[in-house]
């Protein structure tokens, strides 16, 4: 999904994709480097967790949750980093959760990966 719109001469490219797929971290910086030539700012907003009890998850489950919510963040803030520091700068903006200072027994994954960006 992409969105792109100018208001008071700001050009603003809004993308949509799966973070945890390296191509398409890849496609998405291509993308926005080729509509404006830089990226300024990031905002790694991916996230959520189905609700499951921490004592019986599986390993798949909880690898699954960390990587949505803690690695997606890391992987996109360094190919956004190398465009930024190429340009003396940008913001990159991480969205946690109030989980990562409260721990709850059916989202303790999300916690531990939100607490992680935090």
């Amino acid at each position: 999904l992409a969105v792109s719109f100018r208001a008071q001469g700001l050009s603003v490219h809004a993308l949509a994709y799966d973070q945890g797929e390296e191509a398409s971290v890849l496609a998405l910086r291509d993308a926005i480097v080729e509509r404006s030539g830089k990226v300024d700012v990031l905002v790694n907003n991916a996230g959520g967790s189905p609700p499951a009890d921490t004592t019986t998850a599986s390993p798949r489950f909880t690898e699954r949750i960390i990587a949505l919510n803690l690695l997606s963040a890391i992987y996109t803030s360094q190919r956004a980093n190398h465009h930024m520091q190429q340009l003396r700068g940008g913001a990159i903006v991480n969205i946690g959760s109030v989980v990562s200072m409260r721990p709850s027994p059916t989202v303790a994954a999300y916690g531990a990966a939100k607490a992680g960006l935090v």
